[in-house]
């Protein structure tokens, strides 16, 4: 099932998961989840391309609200999606980190990534997660990705099942989601597993580049970041670069 006793709609294969949840979300209800078997042509933020690789990967996009005055903001969902595949993920034995706005990684190597979409006249907001859960070593390293990626199984060595790995994911964005009661309550949770935490970034943005030292975020979901100078700024989009 999906979200909220929403329907889970599950097709064997969709170009994405996200496009098609936008296309028909007249149709579609509040906590409705769009699975895609296989996901022949997913993106993520910026247009990139979004690698899924058959069956061994989770495509999924979930309806968040349909009505114009919903309590969910597309700015803060995608940290609080990442919240809960990060908590899947450990459950599963793998130590993760969340990354600003709304990456998982393993050991720095990105296991699964959040897009947040909404038609600007429509006001059903769309959350997509791309996890990669059986993809294997050898296909990662065959591949041109502009960062290095990982998999649930080449962490663990061992094969799991997509279905059950979904029906956690599902669960666990529903309770994270139903947690977030007051603004910014994901705050502590996101700086335990702050992937950025204590690092001098580059954060690129439609009007250049900043560099500075990584603040946290804000309540709202936007990044804090001191520059050089001393000044602070506070950036809603960008494309996070750091040392590790």
């Amino acid at each position: 099932k999906g979200l909220w006793n929403g329907d889970l709609i599950v097709f064997d294969s969709l170009p994405s998961t996200n496009r098609w949840a936008l296309e028909n979300i007249r149709l579609l209800n509040r906590g409705d989840v769009v699975r895609a078997v296989a996901q022949t042509a997913g993106y993520g933020r910026f247009g990139r391309m979004w690698f899924a690789e058959g069956n061994n990967s989770l495509s999924v996009s979930a309806v968040i609200k349909s009505e114009p005055h919903g309590d969910t903001d597309a700015h803060t969902l995608g940290p609080l999606a990442a919240l809960a595949v990060r908590s899947v993920i450990e459950r599963h034995g793998i130590p993760a980190l969340v990354k600003w706005p709304n990456d998982v990684l393993v050991k720095s190597r990105k296991i699964a990534g959040i897009l947040v979409e909404q038609e600007s006249n429509n006001p059903g907001l769309v959350l997509g997660i791309g996890l990669n859960v059986n993809v294997p070593a050898d296909v990662l390293s065959g591949i041109q990705l502009i960062h290095p990626a990982t998999s649930m199984l080449i962490e663990c060595r061992r094969v799991f099942d997509v279905e059950l790995v979904c029906s956690d994911v599902v669960a666990e964005l529903q309770a994270t989601l139903n947690a977030e009661q007051t603004p910014g309550h994901f705050l502590e949770d996101w700086r335990k597993h702050d992937a950025l935490s204590g690092r001098e970034i580059t954060v690129q943005t439609s009007e250049g580049t900043i560099t500075g030292r990584y603040d946290g975020i804000e309540t709202d979901g936007r990044l804090r970041l001191v520059d050089k100078r001393g000044k602070e700024h506070k950036l809603w989009s960008g494309d996070v670069l750091h040392k590790m």
